[in-house]
């Protein structure tokens, strides 16, 4: 986590620069930044938004002054780290093709350290399979040293001054995040912002 968001207060700061103002010959206005996310991407809008989570991870907070919106969309839940979806291995998932189970013999290298590095795969591939069988067969991702509550483990108990939108997207077509993961996000949430 702490490398993921050590590149979010500089990114801010660069769009906050006078030198991104005058990159864009003044037609962006820096002081009205909207942050946005989907997936795992969008629990990450919230971080950056609220600054939350950046203290514990031995990180300054990233200059919350400028932003104005939140928009996370199919957030994925990091809020509960005690949920099945991380303790108990999923047989068979849901959305795997007819609820079939995915053996590793299906993934046909995917496993490989030394297979090549991709940034995407198309939905008709063996590694497109590999999301799966780590839901099904992985039981315990969290690590162990972590103390696991039955609690949210992550709450926004720390919200900016500012009162402004968070736009929460979530259809229930989703079959690998169900929409309950957002709404437990949002129950988490100030009641202010719900």
């Amino acid at each position: 986590m702490p490398s993921i968001l050590s590149d979010i207060p500089d990114a801010l700061h660069s769009l906050q620069s006078p030198e991104f103002e005058s990159s864009t010959g003044g037609k962006l206005r820096a002081t009205r930044i909207a942050v946005s996310g989907s997936s795992a991407g969008g629990w990450l809008a919230w971080l950056v938004g609220t600054g939350h989570d950046f203290e514990a991870c031995g990180l300054k907070a990233p200059p919350l002054d400028s932003i104005r919106a939140i928009a996370a969309i199919y957030t994925n839940t990091i809020t509960s780290l005690a949920d099945d979806l991380w303790l108990k291995k999923q047989h068979s998932i849901s959305f795997a093709p007819e609820e079939k189970m995915v053996w590793p013999d299906y993934l046909e290298g995917a496993l490989d350290p030394e297979g090549p590095v991709l940034a995407f795969s198309s939905p008709d591939t063996p590694r497109s399979k590999f999301y799966s069988y780590m839901v099904q067969d992985f039981s315990w991702r969290v690590p162990r040293s972590r103390q696991i509550q039955s609690k949210s483990q992550t709450e926004l108990e720390r919200a900016p001054s500012s009162h402004f939108p968070n736009y929460i997207v979530h259809g229930d077509i989703d079959n690998k995040a169900s929409v309950r993961q957002t709404t437990d996000i949002l129950w988490e949430m100030p009641p202010w912002w719900r």
